[in-house]
């Protein structure tokens, strides 16, 4: 009879809790209003690609909102993270986090169940392990965004003088631009700056002003010397001269900017090195020397 009322609850509990997520799983999905094309088909592919928004989009929708309007996991600087990471399904930003805080619930219930029936451990224990596991995954969830956004903007950048070049050049020879930033991301097709490029493209095709496409890749990027150029094409626009002449001295600024970066950095190398290469040198002194100095020592000795 003790351990009659503890298992009734406990059965109840998972009861439910089952049926909490049978609810979620199967209601009816109604985008909230939201029946632009654009929208119904990234929904579509969301639900294709991710098995947990597939499952519990209406939870996850919920769970965008409260996050949107509490300002929590500081959802609209992770979208400038999740827009330069290079993501290939459509998500906003707070669609993500919600999908992963969904995905470490369910971690959080599988952990519990392995860790107390299969280790046998007792409730805390498990009960604790499960919330560190589930904290743990959406912490490495969101932090390898981040280092996949930083990482793909530096390989971006290093890459940006040279396809400016080439898109100068493109338009010398009587491109226009839309057209040159296409041949330029095809050029590098498979490569961050050409996936880059090609949003951009996409976005002036599905109606977006190209200032404010050109805009939106700075954003992305967050980069001081990628800015700078936007921001001179699009002054350039305004001010009637040619485009190509813009993007020809600001590639010129920007590879004269990154020497003079390259020569700063060897020079402080150099004084960096100064100390481990004496360390080295003292070294390979006591390793050539040291024989003789035994030697010597034996003999002054008698030994």
């Amino acid at each position: 009879m003790e351990n009659l009322i503890p298992s009734l609850l406990y059965g109840a509990a998972i009861g439910i809790s089952a049926w909490l997520i049978l609810s979620v799983m199967f209601a009816k999905r109604t985008n909230r209003g939201k029946t632009h094309r654009f929208e119904l088909e990234r929904r579509a592919e969301l639900r294709t690609e991710s098995f947990a928004y597939r499952h519990f989009e209406p939870a996850i929708d919920e769970l965008a909102e409260e996050i949107e309007k509490g300002k929590t996991f500081k959802y609209e600087e992770f979208a400038e993270y999740l827009a330069a990471s290079g993501e290939k399904l459509p998500w906003k930003s707070a669609e993500f986090i919600g999908t992963k805080l969904i995905e470490a619930l369910i971690a959080c219930v599988g952990t519990f169940l392995f860790v107390k029936y299969i280790f046998l451990a007792t409730l805390p224990t498990a009960a604790i392990t499960a919330v560190v596991a589930s904290a743990g995954y959406v912490w490495l969830c969101l932090s390898s965004v981040k280092k996949k956004a930083e990482k793909r903007r530096i390989v971006v950048k290093r890459a940006f003088a040279s396809a400016v070049d080439l898109l100068a050049l493109m338009m010398e020879v009587g491109g226009s631009f839309q057209e040159s930033i296409r041949v330029v991301a095809r050029e590098n097709q498979g490569k961050s700056i050409g996936e880059e490029l090609s949003l951009i493209v996409n976005d002036i095709e599905m109606g977006k002003p190209r200032k404010a496409a050109l805009v939106s890749f700075a954003e992305r990027m967050n980069d001081e010397d990628i800015s700078e150029v936007i921001f001179a094409c699009n002054e350039s626009e305004d001010l009637g001269v040619p485009i190509a002449d813009t993007l020809k001295t600001q590639a010129d600024r920007i590879r004269s900017k990154r020497t003079s970066w390259a020569e700063k950095a060897a020079q402080e190398a150099e004084v960096t090195l100064v100390f481990p290469s004496m360390l080295i040198m003292i070294a390979c002194l006591i390793c050539v020397g040291a024989p003789f100095m035994l030697q010597g020592a034996a003999q002054f000795f008698g030994l």
